[in-house]
């Protein structure tokens, strides 16, 4: 078979990036999914690792990289920073962000992806602060073209607005204005004004707000892009803010949900569910908010707009709170009939897929969970991930819990069945477990340890996940317990055990 030449390459990339900028997706991943990327020249896999990522082909993207960033043997010519920061955008896609952000740590300064990477990663896991100063370093470095720099400061509007720089985004949105209209870009200007509605609400200019949300579907009439959807939940969401007792309103925001639902647009799920609780008052649907989500950012922006009317309590039950109860933290029910091993795969995987109410976990997130300070690889990680799925189900089953894990494009959402009103899950408020450097430097952590671990030997990992702490903080935690005589501690690197001294 004779090999693909130079011109053939370029006239496959050529067209690929041509239908994208058409609008024909679709098109572009017929032509790219027939590309045999073990045949890929080095000096195309980055361009064409590119132009899958732009396709949604994610793991043929993380295909074509994978020898390069991570070469099984030394190859001639060290990896590039164009190569690993495509490399990291794909991992973001796919939801394994922190191993995306390791590989942009190691991307020169220089490199303009780097920072518009990283700012992408870090808005997928709602830290809008660092995603501002990264979407800064980008703009500030040179050769940057019209349209690129266009899309990085309507994602530094993005990020304007909930770390409350609103003087700055008000200025910011009015510069954009003028220049989208003038050059055209019709998708950035529905984009932009739908952030400078959220602006506006932010600011709780709502009646201004309302005005300009008319103004956008009087000028560009009611269409079926997501942009359109987003101004109707923002509309919604302003009359709702109005009238928070009127039942035309609650029923406009509980239709937009149906709609979110119905387009698989998570994060409007969640908002609508927030937008509800907060305008009726109902603390079972906002805790569910508050505790449905894994980023410590949203949780506490929850938290200040509910502060006037609800405690946010210690723990919360999602599910019958009359019927058997399984404590998360603990890895067992309330009456331990029913357990897990801390820490090891299977409890791993059922922290991993109850962390986030709303949003299923995509594959990457999920094998980080599973197999955290492993890299994701896309040939062998998804058959890993689905072994422990065979087996959570399999648990599942065994205990005839009423939760089925649901696997679809590459992401797992856990959902409840119909027999669900006998049995409840327990979430421990994260900062109610063990969160001051006191607790951390003293018995109390340990005390929390032994009790959930017993007397089998744990890795710094798993005692990790048990407490709900970060790496350092444990570190930290069984540090003072061989220190003190309470641990025994065994191996090195990757190999350390703890176990518990018998009394």
């Amino acid at each position: 078979m004779a090999k693909t030449s130079f011109e053939e390459w370029q006239k496959t990339w050529q067209s690929s990036d041509a239908l994208l900028r058409s609008g024909d997706v679709s098109g572009a991943r017929v032509l790219l999914s027939e590309v045999d990327h073990k045949e890929i020249p080095r000096a195309q896999a980055q361009p064409c690792a590119q132009l899958c990522v732009r396709a949604g082909l994610f793991h043929q993207a993380l295909s074509i990289l994978l020898p390069i960033v991570h070469p099984e043997e030394r190859i001639k010519d060290p990896v590039t920073d164009a190569e690993l920061a495509t490399y990291a955008l794909a991992l973001v896609k796919i939801g394994s962000t922190d191993e995306a952000l390791q590989l942009l740590a190691k991307v020169s300064d220089a490199c303009p992806e780097k920072h518009l990477h990283t700012a992408f990663a870090l808005q997928g896991i709602w830290d809008y602060e660092g995603a501002f100063v990264h979407l800064s370093k980008y703009l500030s470095l040179p050769g940057l073209s019209d349209y690129q720099i266009a899309v990085a400061e309507i994602n530094l509007l993005a990020a304007m607005i909930p770390t409350s720089r609103l003087e700055a985004a008000r200025s910011l949105q009015l510069d954009l204005r003028k220049s989208f209209a003038k050059a055209g870009w019709s998708l950035l200007l529905k984009n932009l004004q739908e952030l400078s509605c959220q602006l506006l609400i932010r600011t709780d200019d709502l009646s201004e707000a309302k005005t300009a949300l008319e103004n956008i579907e009087n000028e560009f009439g009611v269409q079926e892009s997501i942009w359109d959807f987003f101004i109707a939940k923002w509309k919604a969401y302003v009359e709702l803010r109005l009238s928070p007792s009127s039942q035309k309103a609650r029923e406009k925001m509980v239709a937009l949900r149906a709609k979110a639902l119905e387009l698989r647009h998570w994060e409007s799920v969640r908002e609508c569910d927030r937008a509800l609780a907060q305008a009726t008052q109902d603390r079972d649907l906002l805790l569910k908010v508050y505790f449905g989500t894994p980023y410590a950012a949203y949780r506490q922006s929850v938290f200040r707009e509910a502060q006037t009317w609800l405690t946010i309590p210690d723990q919360f039950v999602l599910g019958s709170a009359s019927g058997r109860l399984f404590d998360l933290k603990r890895a067992m029910s309330v009456d331990q009939t029913i357990q897990l091993k801390p820490g090891q795969a299977l409890h791993r995987c059922l922290v991993a897929t109850t962390a986030d109410l709303y949003r299923p976990l995509y594959e990457g997130n999920l094998h980080a969970k599973l197999f955290p300070g492993e890299y994701f690889n896309p040939l062998s990680s998804p058959v890993r991930v689905l072994n422990v799925v065979k087996r959570f189900r399999r648990w599942l089953e065994e205990y005839n819990l009423p939760l089925a894990l649901e696997v679809a494009s590459h992401s797992y959402h856990l959902v409840w069945r119909d027999h669900a009103a006998n049995f409840g899950l327990i979430y421990a408020r994260e900062d109610a477990t063990i969160s001051t450097k006191e607790e951390l430097g003293s018995s109390v952590a340990l005390d929390r340890l032994s009790k959930a671990l017993g007397g089998d030997e744990f890795s710094s990992v798993e005692a990790a996940d048990v407490l709900q702490v970060s790496k350092s903080s444990i570190v930290k935690a069984l540090g003072w317990g061989v220190e003190n005589g309470r641990l025994i501690k065994s191996g090195s690197g990757r190999t350390t055990r703890y176990s518990f001294r018998s009394p």
